[in-house]
């Protein structure tokens, strides 16, 4: 960040220069050494992801050329016929009819509105 100038008056004639405090200067060469460090580390993060990502895929693309089509399995699965429904046989489901009667109406259900209008 740079500083902002500020007038001095002009050295009397016949007087010495005397030399300016160097703390200022050192601060900021302390200052663009750090910015520059963190953009150097910044740029070498960067170039460390694109170069992870780039063995990632990689070892994708070998995976897939390596990879077997259409796998076979070793073991046969068992044939069953259509297994029944493992909850009805625990007893967990109510008993449902097949299918609906066509005259039976569903029967009439409340809402929390309708009951706090009344």
């Amino acid at each position: 960040m740079a500083r902002p100038m500020t007038p001095r008056a002009p050295a009397p004639p016949g007087a010495a220069q005397t030399e300016l405090d160097p703390a200022p200067q050192s601060a900021a060469r302390s200052e663009v050494l750090r910015r520059f460090q963190i953009g150097a580390i910044g740029i070498i993060g960067v170039l460390l992801l694109i170069g992870l990502a780039s063995i990632i895929e990689d070892r994708a693309q070998q995976t897939d050329s390596t990879a077997v089509a259409e796998a076979v399995p070793t073991v046969a699965a068992p044939a069953s016929p259509s297994a029944p429904d493992p909850l009805a046989q625990a007893g967990v489901l109510p008993d449902m009819p097949a299918s609906p009667t066509p005259g039976a109406k569903p029967p009439p259900t409340t809402s929390p509105a309708s009951t706090d209008a009344n």
